[in-house]
């Protein structure tokens, strides 16, 4: 379909009688009318016949496009990726992945010793700590019992003190001067208690 118009087209512009020349009588068909020389004429025709036929545009855009020039390899270069990818292709990915929980394991296990080491040394100086607080307390108490034994002890000579002036006043009271018989009581009164038995004693 395409074809056909694009001749149609080129048969009409042939046809045409070039501008100022058309004759006064039709031509008769099925003549072809022969024209002079005309450089529009030519000119459309010139850009007819340049154009590509369709369905062959991608073909001459294709046979028209530089070739890609190939550099030659490096063969050093080669080497290391021809080794790269047998690495890549002989190491499974159960390898990477263990190695993975292989490096994770080593930083718990580290961490782990660190937290470790942490108490270990926290109840080492809890212990020190401690054994300083009952040296301290035991001290204080010692400290307290020394304190209560001196003011027992100045309690007691207090008590003695005052025991021995009371005992000497009861028996001045009692004691009858010599060669003077004792006082007699007033009427009613009743004869004092008997001493103590500690004063007895002695």
């Amino acid at each position: 379909m395409t074809d056909k118009s694009w001749l149609e087209s080129l048969s009409e512009i042939l046809n045409k009688p070039l501008p100022g020349t058309a004759p006064s009588q039709p031509s008769p068909a099925g003549k072809p009318v022969v024209f002079g020389d005309d450089e529009s004429l030519l000119d459309r025709i010139t850009d007819i016949l340049s154009k590509p036929l369709p369905g062959t545009e991608q073909a001459d855009d294709a046979s028209t496009a530089p070739t890609a020039v190939v550099e030659p390899e490096n063969p050093g270069e080669t080497a290391v990726r021809e080794a790269s990818d047998s690495d890549d292709d002989d190491e499974p990915v159960s390898t990477t992945a263990a190695a993975g929980a292989d490096w994770m394991q080593r930083e718990y296990e580290r961490f782990n010793q660190h937290q470790e080491a942490g108490r270990q040394a926290f109840s080492a100086q809890q212990r020190v700590e401690q054994e300083r607080f009952a040296a301290y307390q035991q001290a204080q108490l010692d400290q307290f019992m020394h304190s209560q034994e001196r003011e027992r002890a100045v309690f007691r000579h207090h008590q003695e003190a005052r025991f021995q002036a009371w005992r000497h006043d009861l028996r001045h009271a009692y004691r009858a001067e010599p060669g003077r018989p004792p006082a007699p009581r007033p009427p009613g009164m009743r004869p004092p208690p008997p001493p103590p038995p500690w004063w007895r004693k002695s």
